[in-house]
Protein backbone atom coordinates (compact mmCIF):
# COMPACT_ATOMS: atom_id res chain seq x y z
CA UNK A 1 0.00 0.00 0.00
CA UNK A 2 0.76 4.06 -0.24
CA UNK A 3 -1.28 6.86 1.50
CA UNK A 4 -3.68 6.48 -1.28
CA UNK A 5 -6.93 4.09 0.27
CA UNK A 6 -6.39 6.04 3.75
CA UNK A 7 -6.31 10.09 3.15
CA UNK A 8 -10.34 10.01 3.41
CA UNK A 9 -9.71 8.67 7.09
CA UNK A 10 -7.78 10.83 8.69
CA UNK A 11 -9.76 12.73 11.49
CA UNK A 12 -9.81 16.26 11.49
CA UNK A 13 -7.54 18.09 13.61
CA UNK A 14 -5.13 14.98 13.53
CA UNK A 15 -1.33 14.98 12.05
CA UNK A 16 -0.98 11.30 10.14
CA UNK A 17 2.51 10.38 8.65
CA UNK A 18 2.01 6.92 6.57
CA UNK A 19 4.67 5.20 6.51
CA UNK A 20 5.23 2.19 3.42
CA UNK A 21 7.99 0.50 1.48
CA UNK A 22 9.32 -1.54 4.45
CA UNK A 23 13.01 -2.97 2.56
CA UNK A 24 15.05 -1.20 4.85
CA UNK A 25 12.97 -0.86 8.00
CA UNK A 26 13.91 2.33 10.02
CA UNK A 27 11.85 4.14 12.90
CA UNK A 28 10.49 7.76 11.92
CA UNK A 29 11.98 10.87 13.51
CA UNK A 30 8.80 13.10 15.05
CA UNK A 31 9.59 16.91 15.59
CA UNK A 32 10.06 17.39 19.40
CA UNK A 33 6.71 19.47 19.05
CA UNK A 34 4.77 16.08 19.21
CA UNK A 35 3.79 15.91 22.53
CA UNK A 36 1.45 12.70 22.04
CA UNK A 37 1.85 10.12 19.03
CA UNK A 38 -0.10 7.22 17.98
CA UNK A 39 1.27 4.40 16.30
CA UNK A 40 -1.13 2.27 14.22
CA UNK A 41 0.76 -0.68 12.61
CA UNK A 42 -1.49 -2.81 9.31
CA UNK A 43 -0.51 -6.20 8.23
CA UNK A 44 3.36 -6.29 7.37
CA UNK A 45 3.16 -2.76 8.66
CA UNK A 46 3.40 -5.05 12.07
CA UNK A 47 6.47 -6.67 11.99
CA UNK A 48 7.72 -3.12 10.75
CA UNK A 49 6.59 -1.80 13.78
CA UNK A 50 7.43 -4.58 15.71
CA UNK A 51 11.41 -4.28 14.99
CA UNK A 52 11.18 -0.46 16.07
CA UNK A 53 8.98 -0.70 18.65
CA UNK A 54 11.65 0.28 21.66
CA UNK A 55 12.45 3.58 19.79
CA UNK A 56 8.93 4.46 18.88
CA UNK A 57 7.08 6.28 21.61
CA UNK A 58 3.67 6.10 22.23
CA UNK A 59 0.97 3.37 21.99
CA UNK A 60 1.16 0.83 19.32
CA UNK A 61 -2.00 -0.77 17.70
CA UNK A 62 -1.64 -3.75 15.53
CA UNK A 63 -4.40 -4.79 13.21
CA UNK A 64 -5.11 -8.23 11.12
CA UNK A 65 -1.09 -8.55 11.33
CA UNK A 66 1.90 -10.71 13.67
CA UNK A 67 5.66 -10.25 13.96
CA UNK A 68 5.68 -13.57 11.43
CA UNK A 69 4.30 -12.80 8.14
CA UNK A 70 5.51 -15.60 6.74
CA UNK A 71 5.07 -18.55 8.23
CA UNK A 72 2.69 -21.81 8.55
CA UNK A 73 1.35 -21.03 11.94
CA UNK A 74 1.56 -16.94 12.84
CA UNK A 75 1.42 -15.70 9.20
CA UNK A 76 0.87 -16.34 5.57
CA UNK A 77 1.77 -19.58 4.89
CA UNK A 78 5.39 -20.16 2.94
CA UNK A 79 3.83 -21.93 0.29
CA UNK A 80 0.86 -19.81 -0.28
CA UNK A 81 3.15 -16.82 -0.10
CA UNK A 82 5.98 -18.23 -2.95
CA UNK A 83 3.04 -18.91 -4.85
CA UNK A 84 1.15 -15.39 -4.81
CA UNK A 85 4.73 -14.06 -4.83
CA UNK A 86 5.46 -16.01 -8.22
CA UNK A 87 2.24 -15.18 -9.50
CA UNK A 88 3.56 -11.44 -8.95
CA UNK A 89 6.06 -11.27 -11.02
CA UNK A 90 3.98 -13.17 -14.12
CA UNK A 91 0.94 -10.92 -14.26
CA UNK A 92 1.12 -8.25 -11.71
CA UNK A 93 -2.01 -6.71 -12.55
CA UNK A 94 -4.37 -9.96 -12.47
CA UNK A 95 -2.48 -10.91 -9.39
CA UNK A 96 -3.19 -7.63 -7.52
CA UNK A 97 -6.76 -7.68 -8.35
CA UNK A 98 -7.14 -10.88 -7.03
CA UNK A 99 -5.43 -9.65 -3.55
CA UNK A 100 -7.27 -6.81 -3.71
CA UNK A 101 -10.24 -8.81 -3.47
CA UNK A 102 -9.35 -11.21 -0.72
CA UNK A 103 -8.90 -8.40 1.63
CA UNK A 104 -12.60 -7.03 1.72
CA UNK A 105 -15.36 -9.47 2.47
CA UNK A 106 -18.26 -6.31 1.44
CA UNK A 107 -18.09 -5.76 -1.89
CA UNK A 108 -19.06 -1.42 -1.44
CA UNK A 109 -16.13 -1.66 0.76
CA UNK A 110 -14.13 -3.35 -2.46
CA UNK A 111 -15.16 -0.63 -4.93
CA UNK A 112 -14.56 2.12 -2.73
CA UNK A 113 -10.80 1.02 -2.49
CA UNK A 114 -10.58 0.16 -6.46
CA UNK A 115 -11.50 4.12 -7.13
CA UNK A 116 -8.65 4.89 -4.39
CA UNK A 117 -6.12 2.06 -4.81
CA UNK A 118 -2.32 2.48 -3.81
CA UNK A 119 0.05 4.11 -6.80
CA UNK A 120 3.21 2.01 -5.86
CA UNK A 121 5.74 0.71 -8.34
CA UNK A 122 5.45 -2.87 -9.26
CA UNK A 123 9.03 -3.35 -9.21
CA UNK A 124 9.09 -1.78 -5.44
CA UNK A 125 6.13 -4.62 -4.24
CA UNK A 126 8.06 -7.34 -5.61
CA UNK A 127 11.21 -6.48 -3.83
CA UNK A 128 9.42 -5.33 -0.99
CA UNK A 129 7.82 -8.83 -0.53
CA UNK A 130 11.01 -10.39 -1.10
CA UNK A 131 12.90 -8.67 1.74
CA UNK A 132 9.55 -10.31 4.14
CA UNK A 133 10.30 -13.39 4.06
CA UNK A 134 13.72 -13.37 6.75
CA UNK A 135 11.89 -10.77 9.04
CA UNK A 136 10.16 -12.23 12.15
CA UNK A 137 9.74 -11.00 15.62
CA UNK A 138 8.64 -13.15 18.69
CA UNK A 139 5.47 -11.78 20.43
CA UNK A 140 6.94 -8.33 22.94
CA UNK A 141 7.18 -8.51 26.29
CA UNK A 142 4.81 -5.45 26.71
CA UNK A 143 1.93 -6.26 24.31
CA UNK A 144 0.87 -4.16 22.18
CA UNK A 145 -3.32 -3.31 21.42
CA UNK A 146 -4.30 -5.97 18.94
CA UNK A 147 -7.45 -6.26 16.41
CA UNK A 148 -7.71 -9.39 15.41
CA UNK A 149 -9.75 -9.93 11.99
CA UNK A 150 -12.27 -12.80 12.31
CA UNK A 151 -13.04 -12.75 8.15
CA UNK A 152 -9.58 -12.42 7.31
CA UNK A 153 -8.79 -14.28 3.85
CA UNK A 154 -5.01 -12.91 3.90
CA UNK A 155 -3.57 -13.90 7.53
CA UNK A 156 -5.97 -16.23 9.20
CA UNK A 157 -7.75 -15.48 12.37
CA UNK A 158 -6.65 -18.44 13.90
CA UNK A 159 -2.58 -17.81 13.01
CA UNK A 160 -3.42 -13.89 14.48
CA UNK A 161 -4.68 -16.06 17.85
CA UNK A 162 -1.82 -18.28 17.64
CA UNK A 163 0.92 -15.58 17.69
CA UNK A 164 -0.78 -13.37 19.75
CA UNK A 165 -2.20 -15.53 22.15
CA UNK A 166 -4.41 -14.39 25.01
CA UNK A 167 -4.76 -11.03 27.08
CA UNK A 168 -6.81 -8.00 28.01
CA UNK A 169 -4.78 -6.08 24.95
CA UNK A 170 -6.65 -8.78 22.32
CA UNK A 171 -9.72 -6.99 20.87
CA UNK A 172 -11.79 -9.24 17.87
CA UNK A 173 -13.92 -8.25 15.21
CA UNK A 174 -15.47 -9.44 11.99
CA UNK A 175 -13.30 -8.55 9.45
CA UNK A 176 -11.84 -9.09 6.59
CA UNK A 177 -7.88 -7.85 6.06
CA UNK A 178 -8.93 -4.30 5.38
CA UNK A 179 -11.13 -3.53 8.31
CA UNK A 180 -10.56 0.28 7.68
CA UNK A 181 -14.11 1.46 5.84
CA UNK A 182 -15.90 -0.33 8.24
CA UNK A 183 -15.13 3.37 10.43
CA UNK A 184 -15.79 6.52 9.91
CA UNK A 185 -11.68 7.59 10.41
CA UNK A 186 -8.75 6.68 12.15
CA UNK A 187 -9.90 7.43 15.49
CA UNK A 188 -12.98 5.43 15.51
CA UNK A 189 -11.24 2.96 14.94
CA UNK A 190 -8.51 3.06 17.55
CA UNK A 191 -11.64 3.87 19.69
CA UNK A 192 -12.64 0.56 18.71
CA UNK A 193 -10.02 -1.41 19.72
CA UNK A 194 -9.21 0.44 23.24
CA UNK A 195 -12.09 0.64 24.65
CA UNK A 196 -13.17 -2.88 25.92
CA UNK A 197 -9.79 -2.55 27.62
CA UNK A 198 -9.38 -2.82 31.78
CA UNK A 199 -8.25 0.91 33.11
CA UNK A 200 -4.97 -0.49 34.80
CA UNK A 201 -3.82 -1.66 31.71
CA UNK A 202 -4.99 1.70 29.37
CA UNK A 203 -2.79 3.35 32.11
CA UNK A 204 0.23 1.06 30.89
CA UNK A 205 0.15 2.05 27.22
Amino acid sequence: MDETPFLELVPLGWDVLFLYDFRNLKPPVFPDDYKETKILAWSFGVVAALSVREELKGPLLCVAGTGAFYHAHFGIPPRLYDVTLKALKRDTEKTLNSFYQNMFTDKKDLNFFLSRRPQRCPSSLIEELESIKDKSYLPPNKKPLVLITHRDRIISARNQKKYWGKGPYIREGPFGHFPFYRFRNLEDLWYYASKALPESFKVDL
